[in-house]
């Protein structure tokens, strides 16, 4: 539907009963017979709900049913200019063409200025639409013996129809070069024919059209469509040094474009790493436009602001980003940090990941490699560990690269202690080091006679517990073998639920007995069991890094259920490991008993 469906009709309005029931009518019985079951259906039209009708869907898909009602309707009433001129439109969106003009000559009979360039703006649209262009010329040209003066206003709308389909921009500019002896344009024609050769990226013909609205027109600063599409035609035409002298002119004018320009204008820019021009663009448009950048926008600066070494420039548009309603994402955050990193400032990139942490802004896996690699290669051990600490409890992955790289620069340090503790981790993260690492570890721990911590690390393959998506599709076997299951996908999460019988409580004793017997090897644990009325539930807490992490949480229902939320680090997955292997062993849990486990862990 065209805007004359638009004109006059309040937001939100709503069609009334009586328009309700009209449309049934008119949707359900034949052209031919809509006019008798109006007159049946005892109900009364009123001009209002004329309109109502006429500017329905089922008007514009059935226009003989539409035009019936308009004649009916006709006979009670006296139609409105909006109810003639949405019959034209119907009429013309259908291609009736007889009957469209048939109309227009009924309304200019009547008389009363029902005739209007809102009138031939319907008329234009559907020729156009139609891809006939002749005939909504030939439409503008006799406008006058409908007593309908062509204007600004009524070329625009031509023009404007006429732009909308692709490579018309040359129609509608030889119809402006005929008529503008006549009709007066004005700015709102100019910025048509801009936006029709940026359109068609043809920047010679902008230029040209450009220079006659300024000689016509003069410099109006509430142009700045016409100014948005004439520089966009230019830097779309690689000519953005063109471009550039332009939007000074327009500067000391007083007349700039909008965001859509320089959006346009940074993009580029930024991707040809024109550093200069894209500081000049940058705050002339903050500053003289006063326009507000976008977050892409925003992003793109800032990752070349670091590219080139300008983080303290960076670092101040991330500070006014949330003065201007912006707020920063992942890639803004990283970008910063990617460039502190290159430029081997420590303690900046340091305090920068303290405040990402505190944002709840996380590293990506590349930065987490590089800053451990920086932090190891600058002295600062410790801050190399606190970005592994960050991996490991937000399960940033992969990791590979930055645990080869944490260890390297730990045995660098001579922190062998600390290389046994978290290769440990590693392994029981499934990430299994590259053979250059091990041989290092290898070399750097015979020096310095410490052969049997390397002999440890190295038989841990061979006890299944580096291998750990082996390990879990091996476990996951073994209960698809004891106990009829299913698998559920959920949100990105693995889960299996079984059926169950009651587990005793000495039972359950018993698995957490033997759970933390067996993460004693590596670290001390507790267990506290509380009793709520219908459950058991059992929270086993993990002295990790000098401090207690809840690790994993048992709820024993007396429903026959117990559940094992895993939480928190990947290492989780092995206590659920050892849960199943011993589960499976009992007798008396073989093929009687089942078990629910839901991991909060994403599937790697």
């Amino acid at each position: 539907m065209s805007a004359a469906t638009e004109e006059g009709r309040p937001d939100g309005e709503e069609d009334s009963p009586r328009a309700e029931a009209f449309l049934e009518i008119l949707g359900r019985v034949q052209p031919g017979d809509a006019e008798a079951e109006l007159s049946s259906c005892g109900i009364g039209p009123t001009a209002e709900v004329a309109e109502q009708v006429l500017r329905s869907r089922v008007c514009y898909s059935r226009p003989k049913s539409a035009v019936r009602f308009f004649v009916w309707s006709g006979r009670s009433v006296k139609h409105t200019g909006y109810a003639w001129n949405l019959l034209v439109d119907i009429l013309g969106k259908a291609d009736m063409e007889e009957p469209m003009w048939d109309a227009v000559r009924t309304m200019n009979k009547e008389g009363g200025g029902l005739v209007t360039v809102a009138t031939f703006a319907s008329i234009f649209s559907s020729y156009c639409a139609s891809g006939n262009l002749r005939k909504a010329v030939e439409a503008f040209d006799v406008m006058g013996k409908y007593g309908v003066e062509p204007d600004a206003v009524a070329l625009n709308s031509l023009l404007s129809a006429m732009c909308r389909g692709e490579g018309r921009a040359q129609a509608a500019q030889d119809l402006f070069e005929r008529t503008k002896a006549t009709v007066a344009p004005d700015a709102d024609t100019f910025g048509i024919l801009l936006e029709a050769w940026e359109k068609e990226g043809n920047a010679q013909r902008a230029k040209s059209t450009f220079g006659e609205m300024i000689v016509r027109v003069g410099w109006d600063a509430g142009n700045m469509p016409a100014y948005d599409a004439f520089l966009s035609t230019l830097v779309r035409g690689d000519q953005f040094g063109e471009a550039l002298k332009f939007l000074q002119v327009m500067r000391s004018k007083g007349c700039l474009p909008g965001l859509k320009f320089f959006a346009r204008a940074i993009d580029l820019v930024v991707r040809k790493r024109d550093y200069a021009n894209s500081l000049a663009i940058w705050q002339m448009m903050i500053s003289d436009a006063g326009l507000v950048p976008n977050l892409p926008m925003y992003n793109a600066m800032i990752d070349l602001c670091c590219s080139v070494g300008d983080t303290d420039y960076a670092l101040r548009m991330l500070d006014e980003m949330p003065f201007n309603g912006v707020f920063a994402d992942f890639i803004t955050y990283n970008a910063i940090l990617e460039g502190l990193i290159k430029q081997r400032k420590v303690r900046e990139a340091e305090a920068f990941l303290a405040e990402m942490s505190k944002n709840e802004q996380l590293p990506s896996p590349t930065n987490c490699a590089a800053a451990i690699s920086m932090f190891s290669k600058e002295f600062n051990p410790s801050a190399a560990i606190d970005v592994w600490h960050c991996i490991v409890e937000h399960q940033i992955t992969p990791a590979d690269e930055s645990a080869r790289e944490l260890i390297v620069g730990l045995l660098d340090f001579g922190r062998f202690a600390e290389v046994k503790k978290y290769t440990d981790e590693m392994l029981d993260m499934g990430i299994e080091l590259p053979q250059s690492t091990i041989d290092n570890m290898k070399r750097t721990f015979d020096k310095v006679g410490k052969r049997h911590t390397y002999d440890h690390i190295a038989r841990r393959p061979k006890r299944c517990v580096v291998g750990f998506l082996d390990e879990k599709r091996r476990v996951l076997g073994l209960l698809e073998g004891c106990m009829g299951t299913t698998t559920l996908f959920e949100g990105g999460f693995w889960s299996k639920r079984y059926s169950t019988e009651l587990l005793h409580f000495n039972i359950a004793t018993e698995i957490l007995r033997f759970v933390v017997l067996k993460i004693e090897l590596r670290r001390s644990a507790s267990v506290s069991i509380c009793n709520t009325g219908n459950l058991y539930s059992f929270e086993i807490y993990c002295y990790y890094q000098q401090s207690s992490i809840f690790i994993t949480h048992f709820v024993l229902g007396f429903d026959c259920t117990l559940i094992v939320l895993i939480q928190e680090i990947a290492f989780c997955w092995r206590l659920c490991c050892f849960l199943v292997e011993f589960l499976c062993l009992r007798s008396d849990w073989h093929s009687s008993k089942g078990i629910c486990f839901v991991e909060s862990v994403p599937l790697i």
